[in-house]
């Protein structure tokens, strides 16, 4: 075979091995970008024990929430979007005139909305005394949004809900940033982020450490290729990211901004995690120095987004040393 001959099989070779990987990266960013369809489930369907525990809390805290006097919020995001979310004033909270406020905001994960996800922990904090800010986070819920961003642009949005919160509760509010898997990963990028001297601390539940290790880990779950393939695939997705989507996978990883954690934060991650492995809570976890107070719940046998149902005394005990630690009890 010609020399010229090698050269255009082994050019064709590459541009066709190209054109499959910038397929496959494509398909990633179509199925794990986009806008989720909510999980649905046939009435009366539990799957576990620990989802009807879930699904008994999350009802006992919605309840709740309904005896407060709720408004309907929204805020647009620096590109452009519309962004809802519920304001609970706690009527119950004895607060006295001219006492500070303290609000918690929650930040469902991937997939979710405000009260799908977060609001099982509605019930702890209107007993604290706390009003509470729900979410839908960009590109879910009633939120505008074409391509989900694993916190890049979130974080930037949650900064707008601060400001939103500061502008109701009043400059004096003190703030808790509250938030699982994908959400935890928004706050703590957030909060590393020079945030706004209201924020008090941070409550990072089962979230990743570096976005792009996630989706290799959920991809490497669904497809079953060997992780090494994948890992090519994700370089070719990295460009499309930045064209299609205007964010860079480097932008969604808590981890290479840990140094610049300086608030009081509360890891919570369960040891049987089949979606954010619980290394990745564990290396953030020790890479969070420069912190003021750091602590770290494992829950055993806990499933993703579980540890609350599993430990829920030792959670709200974590809870409790943090708002303290914030000077927020």
């Amino acid at each position: 075979m010609k020399k010229k001959d090698v050269g255009m099989l082994l050019g064709g070779t590459v541009l066709g091995m190209s054109a499959v990987m910038t397929g496959a990266a494509w398909a990633l960013i179509r199925g794990y970008f986009t806008r989720r369809k909510p999980h649905k489930t046939n009435p009366g369907q539990i799957e576990t024990v620990d989802d009807m525990h879930m699904d008994y809390l999350r009802r006992k805290s919605i309840s709740i929430i309904q005896r407060q006097d709720i408004e309907e919020i929204g805020i647009t995001s620096r590109d452009g979007l519309l962004l809802h979310g519920h304001y609970v004033h706690n009527i119950e909270s004895g607060r006295l005139p001219g006492d500070p406020v303290n609000v918690v905001i929650l930040s469902h994960g991937y997939g979710g909305t405000g009260y799908k996800d977060l609001a099982v922990f509605s019930d702890f904090y209107i007993k604290e005394g706390y009003d509470i800010l729900i979410i839908d986070q960009r590109t879910h819920g009633r939120s505008d949004g074409q391509y989900i961003t694993f916190g890049a642009r979130e974080h930037e949005d949650m900064k707008l809900w601060v400001d939103k919160v500061i502008q109701m509760a009043g400059q004096d509010c003190r703030i808790l940033l509250h938030g699982w898997s994908m959400g935890a990963a928004t706050v703590y990028l957030a909060a590393a982020d020079h945030p706004a001297p209201q924020v008090r601390g941070v409550v990072f539940d089962c979230g990743y450490a570096v976005s792009e290790a996630q989706l290799l880990n959920e991809a490497q779950a669904v497809s079953k290729l060997p992780k090494v393939i994948l890992w090519y695939v994700l370089q070719f997705l990295k460009p499309l990211c930045t064209v299609f989507c205007a964010f860079s996978l480097n932008e969604a990883a808590p981890l290479f901004v840990a140094s610049d954690m300086r608030l009081p934060i509360f890891f919570v991650h369960g040891d049987a995690d089949s979606v954010v492995p619980y290394w990745m809570g564990r290396r953030l976890y020790r890479a969070t120095t420069h912190a003021p107070y750091r602590d770290m719940l494992t829950v055993p046998g806990a499933e993703h987004t579980f540890s609350y149902v599993s430990d829920k005394k030792g959670y709200e005990e974590g809870l409790l040393e943090l708002m303290k630690q914030c000077g927020m009890r």
